[in-house]
């Protein structure tokens, strides 16, 4: 198994999957059979008192399948609350404690390492944060107790819903 085709494997993580649990766990058998071979070899070049080089490339696709899985884990969590979200009665939407939760969560993805930060599904977790968080302002705006029948109506109208 050589090396360039774990990182070929891995770099179909980074693109959306539909089920990116699947490829990560490839992934990670790949890697952790190359890390035993790269063990046996050590144990082999021990034998002649040889070096072998540290393995970087190996070291790094273990790092990125760490923060893959972390970042697939927070865009699960991101997707559920907005779903559990999209269930609540107009009424009884607390657009302030949502707020806040989008806020915590936004803050959370940028401490995310540098790396992960130029791969798409992380750009696209963070404009749907973003998103939602533009999207909370208006909905505070449309619970005023002042919005009008008629406001409502030119809404819709507006919207065609």
């Amino acid at each position: 198994m050589s090396f360039f085709f774990v990182i070929s494997i891995f770099l179909t993580i980074r693109k959306t999957s539909a089920f990116p649990y699947n490829e990560m766990n490839k992934s990670h058998d790949q890697i952790k059979s190359l890390e035993n071979e790269y063990q046996d070899i050590c144990s082999a070049a021990g034998l002649f008192e040889v070096q072998v080089l540290e393995p970087k490339a190996l070291k790094q696709c273990r790092k990125e399948i760490r923060f893959a899985k972390h970042l697939w884990d927070y865009i699960y969590i991101v997707e559920e609350s907005i779903e559990d979200w999209k269930k609540t009665p107009w009424q009884k939407i607390n657009v302030e404690n949502m707020d806040l939760e989008c806020k915590r969560m936004a803050k959370e993805i940028k401490a995310t390492d540098k790396d992960v930060k130029s791969w798409d599904i992380f750009t696209n977790l963070e404009l749907t944060i973003r998103n939602l968080i533009s999207s909370l302002k208006s909905v505070a705006e449309l619970q005023n107790p002042s919005i009008r029948e008629r406001h409502w109506r030119e809404l819709m109208a507006a919207t065609k819903v």
